[in-house]
């Protein structure tokens, strides 16, 4: 599967649409709850005012992981610069170092540090980590790779990546469960059935409803380290990557893309705190005339194509 393929996919294409209309103008009938005041709100640009980590907003912590963005670049240089054994060994010990605050700063650990050290240990972290980072950051799903010792997948690595990666999005519980409960919002309200085999992202643990949004006939992907977590990663940053890139979003969040991808990613950061409270979506009245839909490939330079 290549981006293209997937996002012309009809459910995604549908889908990513569903979300430009929440991010710019909210949805009729679609309400959600974010933070731990479960505050309401109407469209996912607002959920970023309700971004909190650590009792900072998302400007304190946009600017914080910048910085660590930027020392990152710095000891993945300082990797491949190193001549001799001794050198090597000190670059790959501070990408250890930063690689394991990206993990701190966002509370998961799980087995990344024993992973992490021992890459760096056998002097292989800054290889792996680049080629692994590569293929999340890329056009095709090419995550066999990450079912083997070398490359590791999951909550906890992710943020790694997406500190090394212009556009990878955190791919953690939270934003598996943001993305499954719009998927299903969206759903119910075109009055369908069940989940598309494309739109069947990786939630939270199973039993546990806050992180998971699987609801009757509509079922997700269970939560596993890996070659899927990778998958999921891949796509969800596929879909986010499009919608920074939709003029009428830009327009009205500002910025530039790399930023509006990660406002994107605060505001499913706090939608997916909590998913079991969340409103059922409210079916749209039937429509008197068939509406005509427009493929997103079929844009040009911001305006959409003549048919």
């Amino acid at each position: 599967m290549q981006e293209h393929e997937y996002l012309a996919d009809p459910d995604v294409d549908a889908f990513v649409r569903f979300l430009r209309d929440l991010t710019v103008d909210g949805c009729p009938g679609i309400a959600l709850r974010v933070g731990a005041e479960r505050r309401a709100v109407n469209r996912l640009a607002d959920a970023v005012d309700a971004y909190s980590w650590q009792d900072e907003p998302f400007s304190a912590i946009y600017a914080k992981l910048d910085v660590m963005r930027r020392e990152m670049r710095g000891a993945l240089e300082r990797c491949a610069e190193a001549r001799g054994p001794a050198e090597k060994r000190l670059a790959e010990l501070e990408l250890l170092f930063v690689s394991t605050k990206a993990l701190s700063f966002g509370r998961l650990y799980e087995g990344a540090f024993p992973f992490l050290i021992h890459q760096a240990e056998t002097g292989v972290l800054s290889q792996n980590l680049r080629q692994a980072a590569a293929v999340l950051d890329g056009c095709r799903e090419q995550v066999d790779a990450f079912d083997d010792r070398p490359f590791r997948s999951d909550c906890a690595m992710s943020k790694v990546y997406a500190m090394m990666n212009r556009r990878t999005v955190v791919y953690d519980d939270r934003l598996g469960a943001a993305l499954g409960l719009l998927c299903r919002l969206h759903l119910e309200r075109e009055r369908r059935t069940a989940v598309p085999d494309a739109l069947r992202f990786m939630v939270g643990e199973p039993g546990q409803p806050e992180r998971d949004p699987s609801d009757g006939s509509f079922r997700f992907t269970e939560k596993r380290a890996g070659r899927e977590h990778a998958r999921w990663n891949l796509r969800a940053t596929w879909i986010v990557s499009r919608l920074a890139a939709d003029p009428e979003l830009a327009a009205r969040m500002g910025g530039g893309a790399r930023e509006r991808i990660r406002r994107i990613e605060a505001a499913l950061f706090m939608i997916g705190e909590n998913v079991a409270d969340q409103l059922r979506a409210v079916s749209p009245p039937a429509r008197a005339a068939r509406r005509v839909v427009v493929p997103i490939s079929s844009w040009r330079g911001g305006k959409r194509s003549s048919r």
